[in-house]
């Protein structure tokens, strides 16, 4: 409990400076964009406030899948052990047909819905990658597909989780 809690705290830590971190740096381009010309800095907000509505319709899509996706592999291994502990009685009854049938009806849902959330992953990188290239100052943590973890985008920072980036 005690390593869990220390983690907590450090990553708690990092979280808040990196939002200091990052309003600060907001504040510095916003003053420097209106001193070189307010319109240059009107279009900059009205296109990163675009590129992150955007990005948020798509993270919003991509957590559904991703429960999806999680719902499915779930239920797909639960039935998979079930049929592995229950062999023998599924063989004394004759209901090897039907956990077939069952099993293959969920490999089928679990594969769609994965190539799902790979085409919507692709869709995501291109929009992610103009908004880190306009600055992405209105947006905050993206969702990253190929892991399905929550990481900070601005610099990379750790998340503190197995598999962030």
């Amino acid at each position: 409990v005690l390593a869990a809690e220390s983690w907590e705290i450090a990553t708690a830590y990092n979280s808040y400076t990196r939002l200091v971190i990052n309003a600060c740096s907001v504040a510095v381009f916003t003053l420097f964009l209106t001193l070189l010309s307010w319109k240059i800095m009107l279009v900059a907000f009205a296109g990163s406030a675009l590129i992150s509505v955007v990005t948020r319709l798509f993270t919003g899509r991509a957590r559904e899948l991703g429960a999806a996706v999680k719902k499915t592999h779930e239920y797909l291994g639960m039935q998979m052990l079930m049929t592995i502990q229950g062999m023998r009685t599924i063989r004394a009854y004759g209901q090897e047909e039907a956990h077939q049938e069952l099993f293959t009806h969920n490999s089928y849902e679990a594969r769609e819905v994965t190539n799902d959330l790979v085409k919507l992953s692709a869709w995501i990188g291109p929009v992610t990658e103009v908004d880190a290239g306009a600055g992405g100052g209105l947006r905050g943590p993206q969702y990253d597909m190929r892991s399905a973890v929550f990481r900070e985008t601005a610099d990379g920072a750790l998340s503190g989780k197995a598999g962030a980036r």
